[in-house]
């Protein structure tokens, strides 16, 4: 608020089903979460004090909400900001790789003030390890969404990068911008700079500003440089970039991924539910 208001724009941070004093037990995402999203969206836009324009933004939980609400197609919802927000709850987080995640850190707290109860989601990956309705319906439809979108994502968030690439190159939207950064996604969203961003961003859709935010690259990327200065914000037309070259990797039992085949077949052994052990596999490249 002590940002956004200034500028015109009022801030509403809704609690869902069981966190705080709100009714309810506590879903994680799924066809409920994104109702609620929904009623919550239409609420908003009925209220004096709004212009029955109403945009979502925000980074992580607050991103993956973004994709289910968007896909319900609320009529007042008018442009989301997902950052680093992943929209497969199976694939991304709970069974990637098709190795259940059973460690007690997978299990989110429950804020709540009247004992809701929650989803035991370490519980759910032990009796669905395959994916079926249940993690279906904890999969976002991207080809649902169509409003404009303000993608922001970097290569290094382990549990989101894939998924919100992902959430790029298929919603539907032919408003989209992608933002890919170089620093902990935190950081990154509080940044003025990009605050200043996002603002440009939604006072065209929403305001009718004539800013020239249609001008804005549709996709800005960070090349990473290790031991040297990363490079950030570099224009590009799409993504993937149409100059990319896709190179295949083979893993080696010697913890390596060589662009050759591997030549005989070979193990690599780990301790895959202890939630500590781990396959590591490195690959150079000389420039």
């Amino acid at each position: 608020p002590a940002v956004w208001v200034q500028y015109g724009y009022a801030i509403v941070n809704a609690d869902p089903r069981g966190i705080f004093a709100s009714e309810g037990d506590i879903q994680y995402f799924g066809t409920t979460d994104a109702q609620d999203g929904y009623d919550t969206i239409e609420w908003i836009a009925a209220q004096p004090w709004c212009s029955g324009k109403v945009a979502m933004s925000g980074d992580h939980w607050y991103a993956i909400e973004q994709w289910f609400i968007a896909a319900q197609q609320p009529p007042h919802l008018c442009a989301i900001a997902p950052a680093e927000g992943h929209g497969n709850f199976y694939v991304d987080e709970t069974v990637r790789g098709g190795i259940p995640r059973l460690d007690p850190s997978a299990r989110s707290r429950s804020y709540s003030t009247h004992g809701a109860k929650i989803e035991d989601i370490c519980e759910m990956a032990k009796r669905y390890p395959l994916y079926n309705e249940y993690w279906a319906d904890k999969t976002a439809d991207f080809s649902k969404i169509s409003i404009p979108a303000y993608v922001t994502a970097s290569w290094t968030q382990t549990y989101h990068s894939r998924g919100t690439f992902e959430g790029f190159r298929q919603i539907a939207s032919k408003d989209k911008w992608l933002r890919v950064h170089d620093i902990g996604e935190f950081i990154d969203f509080r940044k003025p700079e990009n605050i200043l961003d996002l603002k440009k961003f939604f006072d065209h859709f929403l305001k009718g500003v004539d800013n020239g935010w249609e001008k804005t690259p549709r996709v800005r990327l960070a090349t990473l440089d290790p031991g040297g200065e990363n490079l950030t914000n570099r224009p590009r037309e799409s993504f993937p970039q149409t100059n990319q070259t896709i190179c295949r990797a083979y893993l080696r039992a010697d913890g390596t991924m060589q662009p050759q085949p591997v030549p005989q077949a070979d193990q690599v052994a780990y301790q895959a539910d202890d939630s500590q052990s781990v396959a590591t596999f490195t690959m150079a490249f000389s420039r």
